[in-house]
């Protein structure tokens, strides 16, 4: 059962994961462009923290590095349910309070993480400790066609923040979703 968390005892609850978040991103060694800054993140994929393990949610899609199946592993590895919809094209990964999810595409180049109690606003802060934590010099990108802004997070690999669901929008306070998207050769 999710608890929506009002009022200001709520905001600083949720203040404190996302600082305690960030405290351990800065303790985490930088890589120059590669993603071992991020291994210390990926073991709170099964964490009870809520915000920590968004970030590891985005730690194991960027560890993954656009490989399905390295990032298959990381997930399962730290136990999140796996649901494979081959006629779909996509596995599904549901962490462990059901509340986070993630999704990779049967061809390499994709990884969404969802979170559905974590707002884009709080949801934009995870990500930027994640990518600092890899390395990565993040720059806005334009998105043909799109509403939402894409961020390039090195050549190749772009990030897209919205909220989750079927029809997202580009802020909410209530829920989020994180696209990375990876160039393939064709």
């Amino acid at each position: 059962m999710m608890r929506r968390v009002t009022g200001s005892k709520g905001r600083q609850g949720a203040a404190r994961g996302i600082l305690g978040l960030l405290a351990a991103l800065a303790a985490a060694p930088l890589c120059a462009q590669g993603s071992g800054g991020l291994d210390p993140l990926l073991a709170d994929l099964a964490g009870s923290d809520p915000q920590a393990r968004l970030g590891a949610a985005y730690a194991a899609c960027l560890a993954g590095d656009g490989d399905s199946a390295k990032t298959d592993a990381i997930f399962t590895g730290a136990g999140w349910d796996r649901i494979a919809e081959p006629e779909m094209g996509v596995v599904e990964f549901t962490g462990p309070d059901r509340r986070q999810f993630a999704m990779i595409q049967d061809v390499d180049g994709f990884c969404m993480v969802l979170d559905e109690g974590t707002g884009t606003d709080a949801a934009r802060i995870v990500l930027n400790g994640v990518v600092a934590a890899a390395g990565y010099q993040s720059k806005p990108v334009q998105q043909p066609g799109g509403d939402c802004p894409l961020t390039e997070l090195k050549p190749g690999l772009v990030a897209e923040l919205t909220s989750s669901g079927n029809d997202p929008v580009c802020e909410t306070p209530g829920s989020s979703g994180v696209r990375f998207s990876w160039e393939t050769a064709e």
